[in-house]
């Protein structure tokens, strides 16, 4: 049993398929972490042209899990520019809205994924580059990520006879020189590096380590059931 730290990340790529939302989670047992450390910096400090390649190189080999989730975010009533009510939390831009639900649903999955590998865990941190929310909105989003991750986590531990998982979400800024933090940087910095990879890659040539989902359906759905709440009841 041991801790896992999962790292998230976002980019809003240039494709023709529509407004897409890719979100990249990285899943590492902290132990290991700690050890990938140094490698982890040599691989930044790399030329633009090497780093992905010996990145990629590195995470198909190591005690790593990696998920790439997509959000075709034009398939939203009303358009993109919208906001959304919701009884607890009051209104939520629409933009704001998608991450929020692409982010909890591409962890819920990784923790789900690590589970299913076999992967003893008995506390899950999640980490992902700040972003510009309102305030409540974010502690919200703490809180609906976290009943999210605790109930799925209970859920899989009555299908699997494993303990309950205790989880936390954090935020974690812009990687800095000698910083003490420094290994969950760089692990934020993976998943952000990650979303590169569907650019180049087929998903069929990603590590075997890596899931690839589309979550265009499930979120739209989601949202077209307005008025619910943002943080589900149990």
């Amino acid at each position: 049993m041991g801790l896992v730290e999962i790292f998230a990340d976002e980019t809003y790529p240039d494709t023709t398929r529509g407004t897409l939302l890719r979100v990249a989670t990285i899943a590492v047992f902290k132990t290991h972490l700690r050890k990938a450390t140094e490698q982890l910096r040599q691989i930044r400090g790399l030329t633009a042209k090497r780093r992905l390649p010996a990145l990629l190189e590195y995470l198909a080999s190591a005690p790593m899990l990696g998920v790439i989730g997509e959000t075709d975010m034009s398939l939203a009533d009303n358009g993109l520019d919208g906001r959304d009510l919701y009884e607890d939390v009051g209104t939520i831009a629409r933009r704001d809205n998608f991450w929020s639900q692409s982010i909890a649903y591409c962890v819920a999955f990784h923790l789900r994924f690590a589970i299913e590998e076999g992967w003893h865990i008995n506390q899950v941190r999640v980490y992902y580059d700040p972003k510009d929310l309102k305030t409540a909105h974010r502690a919200n989003f703490h809180t609906s990520l976290q009943m999210t991750l605790s109930r799925l986590s209970a859920r899989l531990s009555r299908q699997l006879d494993m303990p309950k998982c205790q989880v936390d979400v954090s935020r974690v800024r812009e990687i800095q020189k000698n910083d003490a933090n420094e290994s969950l940087r760089l692990g934020v910095w993976c998943a952000h590096s990650v979303l590169r990879m569907p650019d180049s890659l087929d998903p069929e040539d990603l590590p075997a380590n890596f899931r690839m989902l589309d979550f265009s359906d499930w979120i739209a759905g989601l949202l077209r059931k307005k008025p619910t709440p943002f943080i589900r009841k149990r």
